[in-house]
């Protein structure tokens, strides 16, 4: 028994003697000081991008209107008849459709703007510029082929698939809303704002509303990528 007892009392120097050297090595580590470079860009402060007033004002006003807009009947009427009307449609025939659409904005053929121009539908569109925000915006509505349904005005094109919008507003949520800037080389151009609009019956998207909303370079600062907000659900 005495023995033991020698034995416990010869291995304890050495048990403390371990425990002081990893206290001490976890007290190094601790204590090591980070290399100047590292110190410094961590200890700097973070520079924000300038506030896009601009952008704000289209999140709080101008989204919120379009999405009581696109719970428009009319709206949902044309896109219903044009989603159906166009579904067999061909590369060849939506060529076609482009190129008269063309020739009409060019040529002022109110005959053949009439059909996409006249119509409740855009009507509606019209009445809507009333609205905060959408003063100075051009409004249009593209079906679920991104082909133009409505506008407030002639729109230059009458395939708006070069956008790609109607994919990510299919696969994206009711609250979502994509801004975007675009540019111009005389240093004039537009926010770009898209969200769908939600058939309650279906329960899906079925078109993509879209306001243009002009801002001149110099007058203030934008942000140049896409982003996106959400706000409440408008579906009834």
């Amino acid at each position: 028994m005495r023995q033991g007892w020698v034995m416990v009392l010869g291995i304890l120097p050495a048990f403390f003697a371990g425990l002081f050297a990893v206290a001490q090595a976890a007290m190094v580590i601790e204590e090591t000081p980070l290399p100047p470079k590292v110190a410094a860009f961590l200890s700097a402060t973070k520079e924000h991008p300038p506030v896009d007033e601009a952008l704000e004002r289209i999140r709080k006003n101008v989204v919120p209107a379009l999405r009581q807009l696109a719970a428009n009947r009319d709206l949902i009427k044309a896109l219903r008849a044009h989603n159906a009307a166009r579904m067999t449609l061909t590369a060849a025939e939506i060529r076609g459709l482009e190129r008269d659409w063309r020739n009409a904005v060019a040529t002022r053929d109110w005959r053949r703007l009439e059909a996409i121009l006249g119509t409740p539908a855009s009507e509606a569109l019209r009445t809507a510029l009333e609205q905060d925000g959408l003063a100075s915006a051009r409004l249009y509505l593209s079906d679920n082929r991104n082909l133009l349904t409505a506008a407030t005005t002639p729109v230059g094109t009458f395939e708006l698939g070069d956008w790609g919008g109607w994919r990510r507003i299919y696969m994206s949520s009711p609250e979502t809303a994509f801004i975007e800037t675009t540019d111009q080389a005389d240093g004039y151009g537009f926010y770009r704002v898209e969200i769908g609009v939600w058939d309650p019956e279906q329960g899906e998207a079925i078109g993509t509303l879209i306001a243009e909303i002009p801002w001149e370079a110099a007058s203030q600062p934008r942000r140049n990528e896409a982003t996106s907000s959400t706000s409440a659900d408008h579906r009834n």
